[in-house]
């Protein structure tokens, strides 16, 4: 029986086309490297879109606002409805939603309010974002029982005395044996971002050539803040907190 025969274009392969293409995977390493040697290679700007993916950095979404004062926040909380919302800058959707509570300073067996929550409202007929942030005081340090003046007074003290649990008995705190080291745990890991949020306020302070340890790392953080925030009213931490708008540990 003899096999019937294909028409001659039935045989020839159909091109590709641009759909195809364009939804191809990336090409292989050995041609990618050998493109990138050879920059005027037109294959290049091909390939350059594999390698080099544009990436747009989108600014850090606001998770807190501090203020100086419980005065100057219960303030901000009236005028809620004439705020703009720090994500989708719409006016006339914000709405509160609930508080923040922790361990009270004084009282280790009462809870406190900390903060309280905003709410942008997207539900029924308002044009909000529905995403919250938070509302703090600049002497508040979050997910920690001391206040900003104590937290300041531990850290001169332990760093002067290296006894981290003496430091912590001074200030008559109902915290735990293992707190301080946790807390200083916390204050350390957090220390290139604190002397990097300085920086923007004032160069560091020159160290004493004739005491080249001088405290450390951490003293030069503590001597750091100290000298960014000289004349300011409130402690160095809760000055931090409020000139930058972020928290210090």
């Amino acid at each position: 029986m003899q096999a019937r025969s294909l028409p001659p274009h039935a045989s020839q392969p159909a091109p590709p086309s641009t759909k195809s293409y364009l939804a191809s995977p990336p090409p292989p390493d050995s041609l990618f490297r050998q493109s990138v040697r050879d920059r005027s290679n037109p294959r290049f700007a091909q390939l350059s879109c594999w390698a080099f993916p544009l990436q747009v950095q989108e600014p850090a979404p606001v998770r807190a606002r501090i203020f100086r004062s419980q005065t100057e926040r219960d303030e901000f909380l009236l005028n809620l409805k004439l705020t703009q919302c720090p994500h989708c800058k719409k006016v006339g959707t914000l709405n509160r939603h609930g508080v923040l509570r922790g361990y009270d300073e004084n009282n280790f067996r009462h809870k406190s309010i900390r903060a309280r929550r905003v709410f942008c409202s997207n539900r029924n007929q308002a044009a909000g974002c529905g995403r919250t942030f938070s509302v703090w005081i600049a002497d508040k340090v979050k997910r920690l029982f001391l206040s900003a003046e104590q937290l300041w007074t531990f850290l001169n003290e332990a760093a002067a005395t290296d006894n981290k649990r003496q430091a912590l008995g001074n200030l008559n705190s109902s915290m735990s044996d293992s707190a301080p080291y946790r807390i200083w745990k916390r204050f350390q890991k957090e220390q290139s971002s604190i002397r990097t949020a300085l920086s923007t306020i004032c160069p560091p302070p020159k160290l004493d050539s004739t005491q080249p340890s001088a405290g450390g790392p951490t003293g030069s953080t503590l001597a750091h803040l100290t000298q960014a925030f000289a004349g300011h009213r409130l402690n160095p931490i809760a000055a931090f907190q409020l000139t930058l708008q972020t928290f210090f540990i």
